[in-house]
């Protein structure tokens, strides 16, 4: 028995080692970066976000935006499921409602529509080529589900047949305007000319007329031209590889989110924010002060975007700023120091050589300070951290000799004048009296111990 199974493992193994010397076929594999849509939507929800749409994908973090109380937000969702940051970006829509859904769907060409809010959800069904559909849309507008329900009663073709009729025929950018059997009448374009159709149940043209001209169809390479002749500046493109696409943009003083067909037309305007200005290096330092950074330091300065690090409480952080002010990017590079203290300031002057000090401290936890080093009387500030800047030369701290003081006491009419000069010495506190030449004329011992 155990020979049996010895020789069975041996086999097994030799299968094993011929099979790993034939040549494997190789298999295309998609790969994925982060987490799937599915898994960031949940983070989102579990956070209160609704309406996500996954905007930028990296390797470790991924860019959403979400509508949260109102507020739409840029969301930034880390490898391990936690949101890193968010940062508000404008004012989040109306919804879709269920009267969108009726108009999406008329214009796909189902009838029979009813439609309602499901939850957070639009759910509609209608009919399309006979059958029996039921659609589900998020409160962006974007299709999320479509079941089949069965079969409707029909008599002649439906407008999507007709449509797809007439877009074999050449026509193109098809819109009804009587889709009521026993005949239906639309609008299309022939080329660039726009005609007027009538046709009957079965699809077949009745009558053509030509009612005006079609623009020609866009692309991501032409967006922007488009755009600015509809009066949009700084225009920043979010989806542009297929139709319809997504951009924004300012009009005016209003920062908008649009969407436009293959052909130009603008299917919706949403304003989510205001326009800003481009801002100088000196201006985003003064509006990043007003947000609560301190100790600001421009990495790069010169270009956009700008780098800068600065100190947000105890972090010191790197902000990576568009030329609008915009922070695009934070990162935690390391610690700020803690606020200094008055005695600490006190200390560090006497440390740099710094005597007779006036100091005044300021609302914004800095210090003002006017002081003597060497002869020069200077003035200059330190700030809440105790880095010392902005020092200026304001005067001279030079000050009388004992024997200029000497004689202006005799020139005043005095006599005898003398000097007397008290200290400590071995641990006694001692007076000293001198001449006005400066020669020792007593010494007196006052005390046995000195203060």
């Amino acid at each position: 028995m155990m020979n049996r199974l010895m020789n069975q493992f041996a086999g097994l193994c030799a299968l094993a080692l011929a099979a790993s010397f034939v040549p494997q076929q190789a298999v295309a594999q998609s790969i994925q970066l982060g987490n799937s849509d599915r898994d960031v939507m949940d983070v989102l929800a579990a956070n209160g976000f609704t309406d996500g749409v996954i905007v930028k994908r990296g390797f470790t973090v991924i860019r959403a935006e979400a509508c949260k109380g109102g507020t739409k937000f840029l969301v930034k969702v880390s490898i391990l499921k936690k949101i890193n940051s968010t940062t508000p970006i404008g004012r989040c829509g109306r919804g879709f409602s269920p009267q969108d859904a009726v108009q999406a769907m008329r214009q796909d060409g189902y009838r029979d529509i009813v439609a309602g809010p499901l939850n957070r959800n639009v759910v509609a069904t209608g009919c399309l080529q006979g059958r029996k559909f039921e659609l589900t849309f998020n409160r962006r507008g974007d299709l999320i589900n479509r079941e089949r329900q069965g079969r409707c009663g029909d008599v002649g073709l439906s407008v999507r047949d007709v449509t797809r009729l007439l877009n074999e025929r050449g026509y193109d950018r098809v819109k009804f305007t009587d889709r009521e059997l026993p005949r239906y009448v639309a609008e299309a374009c022939s080329d660039r000319t726009r005609v007027r159709l009538t046709m009957n149940r079965r699809g077949d043209i009745t009558r053509e007329r030509q009612i005006g001209q079609c623009p020609g169809r866009v692309n991501p390479r032409n967006l922007a031209a488009v755009l600015k002749q509809q009066g949009l500046r700084r225009i920043e493109e979010i989806q542009v590889d297929r139709a319809p696409y997504m951009l924004r943009a300012c009009r005016n003083s209003d920062r908008v989110e649009i969407i436009i067909s293959r052909y130009g037309d603008l299917q919706s305007e949403t304003k989510i924010g205001n326009c800003r200005q481009q801002q100088s290096a000196e201006q985003v330092a003064a509006n990043l002060e007003k947000q609560g950074y301190d100790r600001i330091n421009f990495l790069r300065r010169n270009r956009t975007p700008y780098l800068v690090e600065a100190c947000s409480k105890n972090a010191l952080l790197e902000l990576t700023i568009n030329r609008f002010g915009v922070i695009r990017d934070e990162k935690r590079v390391g610690r700020c120091a803690t606020p200094t203290t008055l005695p600490e300031v006190e200390t560090a002057l006497a440390d740099k050589g710094y005597y007779a000090a006036d100091i005044s401290r300021r609302n914004n936890g800095s210090f003002d300070v006017t002081a003597c080093r060497n002869d020069d009387k200077v003035r200059f500030r330190i700030n809440r951290f105790g880095e010392f800047g902005n020092e200026r030369r304001t005067g001279t701290c030079q000050s009388q000799s004992a024997r200029d003081i000497l004689n202006t006491l005799r020139d005043r009419g005095a006599e005898d004048v003398q000097l007397f000069v008290e200290g400590c010495f071995r641990n006694n506190m001692y007076r000293w009296s001198f001449d006005q030449l400066g020669n020792r004329t007593g010494r007196e011992r006052i005390s046995r111990r000195c203060p």
